[in-house]
């Protein structure tokens, strides 16, 4: 009984410290799967048999992951990037914003709700002064179920959702120079909605006409469940043992 006791207080020590680091810096990536997530964008565009898809912002494509913790993204024109026009595309159910002041957008079903604590931005890194068609002024918001078909809508920041994303640099090691703090937000849904590009005030891109973006990843807290259920597993494995 003393080992069982012994082996027991050790496990929920274990499991503090590791619940603490987890608050205190771990989160996860979340990996588009085609299965269970959409993606919602404005028409794409094509160049020479190259496909620069809405859904290739969230699936890694171009990305080098050798160092994951600060992947890079090169700047060839290959699949990796998307571009896109004022132009109806991949409608979701309802959108948060009207497409008369906000005619570009890019958005992901989750198809659950997560978590999020940020996103990272890789802009349109495209090489030849292409870099100009990166979004500049952008608004976010994020949605849950409103339980009757529809989703209900926030702005990120409990403001009007404003952020600005920084030009990318051309270079074929870009790594991400923008992060979106979300707070710890739930949401099933994440929309980014873009002016005209020549907007007075608050222009759409950072000169182009064609709008731009080359990767997003967003991160979510890992469930404590999963640490709990491992915990048990351990516990469940010694009293087992010692039994036996």
């Amino acid at each position: 009984m003393l080992r069982i006791f012994i082996s027991v207080t050790a496990l929920a020590v274990m499991l503090f410290f590791a619940g603490s680091a987890v608050a205190a810096e771990d989160t996860l990536k979340i990996v588009y799967n085609s299965a269970t997530m959409e993606v919602y964008y404005s028409t794409e565009q094509y160049y020479t048999g190259t496909d620069l898809l809405g859904v290739s912002v969230a699936d890694e494509t171009g990305l080098d992951t050798t160092d994951d913790s600060d992947p890079t993204h090169g700047k060839l024109y290959t699949d990796g990037h998307w571009n896109t026009g004022p132009r109806a595309g991949n409608d979701p159910v309802e959108l948060p914003r009207s497409t008369d002041d906000f005619p570009v957008y890019w958005g992901i079903d989750f198809g659950q709700e997560y978590e999020l604590t940020d996103l990272w931005v890789w802009n349109c890194n495209m090489y030849n002064t292409h870099s100009l068609r990166g979004l500049k002024y952008v608004y976010i918001d994020y949605g849950v179920d409103d339980g009757e078909g529809g989703i209900d809508w926030t702005a990120l920041g409990g403001g009007d959702g404003e952020y600005l994303f920084a030009q990318a640099t051309e270079s074929d090691s870009y790594t991400h120079n923008t992060t979106i703090d979300f707070g710890n937000v739930d949401a099933r849904y994440v929309m980014i909605s873009v002016r005209p590009y020549d907007h007075a005030t608050k222009p759409g891109t950072y000169g182009e006409s064609i709008y731009g973006l080359s990767e997003l990843r967003f991160h979510t807290v890992p469930e404590p469940g999963t640490m709990v259920l491992a915990g048990f597993g351990v516990l469940l494995l010694l009293v087992t043992r010692r039994k036996r």
